[in-house]
């Protein structure tokens, strides 16, 4: 079995959330509280969270949790359903969406890693050569602290962080730290080599997308942030071809706008659904 999140307070409707790597459903608590008050929210575990799943080393691109979504959606009998991914889960959710448009009635994409041909060339090559800057931060990143006041310290002083309120980089914090011993470890610091091949593995298969985006069925809403979007403007334009799909900006944000603005957030989607 897929393992998966619950919020049950609307048992008669359901949506789905795919969420993005590094960010578990619980940083994204304030958010889905909101969407729970129409929804009862299902949120399927990357298998970066399951406690037990394959070496990293044996990924190979992102097909090993396309079909883990593809089997989370026969597990639990999803059909003509509701459903949002924020990043990755964004591109794992439009490509099921592909797939097969019986699944959802519609769906939202928030800053989806979709890139266009020219930047995933450019993405292999950085890639290949072992100077991409992402991967060297991931090395870089301090994985033990004494108490959560040192972490909250920490991630404050973090430009990434510096729009999102207290509270809600606080759900973050709690949402990626555990107790072990007598220190606090972030939750791959028993497989630190994850986030590495997440980020030599982004993109190798959308071109799948852009090959197959025309079957496309399903209405979609991809909203992207004002500041530094991982869906670029051209890839956004190739993306927009699709009539099925709109696009909305999201005024003073970055990729982290579900949790920068989580009640602004999810009006848009709820208004997305309901119409």
């Amino acid at each position: 079995m897929i393992p998966f999140t619950s919020i049950l307070k609307n048992a008669e409707k359901r949506c789905h959330f795919f969420h993005g790597n590094g960010y578990p459903p619980k940083a994204y608590s304030s958010f889905l509280n909101n969407i729970s008050n129409n929804y009862s929210v299902q949120s399927m575990l990357l298998r970066q969270f399951w406690g037990s799943s394959p070496e990293p080393k044996e990924v190979m691109n992102w097909d090993i949790f396309l079909d883990d979504l593809i089997q989370y959606t026969k597990e639990n009998n999803v059909n003509n359903e509701n459903a949002i991914g924020h990043s990755m889960g964004g591109n794992i959710l439009l490509r099921s969406s592909i797939k097969n448009s019986a699944l959802y009635k519609k769906i939202v994409l928030l800053d989806p890693t979709i890139f266009s041909p020219i930047v995933i060339y450019i993405w292999r090559f950085l890639c290949y050569l072992k100077i991409h800057p992402l991967i060297k931060n991931a090395k870089n990143r301090r994985r033990e602290f004494n108490d959560f006041e040192e972490i909250f310290d920490s991630y404050r002083s973090k430009k990434v962080f510096s729009r999102i309120a207290d509270i809600h980089l606080n759900e973050y914090i709690n949402s990626i730290f555990e107790k072990y011993e007598d220190r606090l470890v972030l939750y791959k610091d028993r497989n630190p080599a994850w986030e590495e091949i997440m980020y030599l593995t982004a993109g190798i298969k959308d071109f799948d997308i852009w090959e197959n985006l025309h079957r496309l069925k399903t209405p979609t809403l991809i909203i992207i942030p004002e500041t530094s979007p991982v869906l670029r403007y051209h890839a956004s334009k190739k993306i927009s071809k699709n009539r099925l799909i709109e696009i909305k900006i999201l005024k003073e944000s970055t990729h982290l706008f579900p949790l920068e603005k989580p009640k602004e957030t999810s009006k848009i989607i709820l208004d997305f659904f309901s119409k």
